[in-house]
């Protein structure tokens, strides 16, 4: 495993980390009003063809979605085998290469983790060398990943490849020379401020 503090890729920002929690809000956790209905409305936004959303916090495929830029060249990730360090109950790390980019909140869009030992990862197994270029995580709106890094398999272990820290977009492009490579490994380490512990992943797209 790669200690952030080796790392110099990437976006950095100055955190004070909080002490986790225990329970995993997701939609079915919500009710109208209050703290629950703020973050619903987050869920909700553009709900109209898109699922239950609004109080209830949850909403599926069509929701919220807060775009990267646009990307040239093709999304290997939508092939790629995937599996995590743990998953949370609902959840499923095979959502975060089905095409979907909602980035509403509850497992219905995304992954989440189960151990809150930091920190947790999701790999994809692209099954051949692809040779990329840009990686696109999609987070939660409102709940968003804060700090992870991004490693690739060098044929003798994961090698550093970008360090986002401090984000609270629910996409971020990391870019960088292109990478030969048949895994990529998101290692995450804090999710939002409110659940530092739980991180949250909706979609993750792997240019070449």
């Amino acid at each position: 495993m790669v200690r952030r503090d080796a790392l110099a890729l990437g976006l950095r920002a100055i955190l004070v980390v909080l002490p986790g929690c225990s329970t995993l809000f997701d939609g079915g956790a919500y009710s109208a009003g209050g703290a629950a209905g703020a973050a619903g409305a987050a869920g909700a936004a553009g709900n109209a063809s898109g699922g239950a959303g609004g109080s209830s916090g949850s909403g599926s495929g069509g929701g919220n979605v807060q775009l990267c830029a646009p990307a040239s060249g093709t999304n290997v990730a939508l092939d790629a085998k995937v599996s995590a360090s743990s998953t949370f109950a609902g959840y499923s790390a095979n959502r975060v290469n089905d095409g979907n980019r909602s980035t509403n909140l509850g497992g219905s869009s995304s992954w989440a983790n189960d151990s809150q030992v930091m920190p947790q990862w999701l790999e994809l197994d692209f099954g051949t060398e692809r040779v990329i270029t840009r990686v696109d995580v999609y987070t939660t709106a409102g709940w968003e990943l804060q700090d992870y890094d991004l490693e690739v398999w060098d044929g003798a272990g994961f090698a550093p490849l970008a360090e986002v820290s401090g984000s609270t977009l629910a996409c971020v492009t990391s870019e960088f020379s292109a990478k030969p490579t048949t895994k990529l490994r998101l290692v995450a380490w804090k999710g939002p401020n409110k659940q530092p512990n739980h991180l949250r992943v909706n979609e993750i797209e792997v240019y070449e």
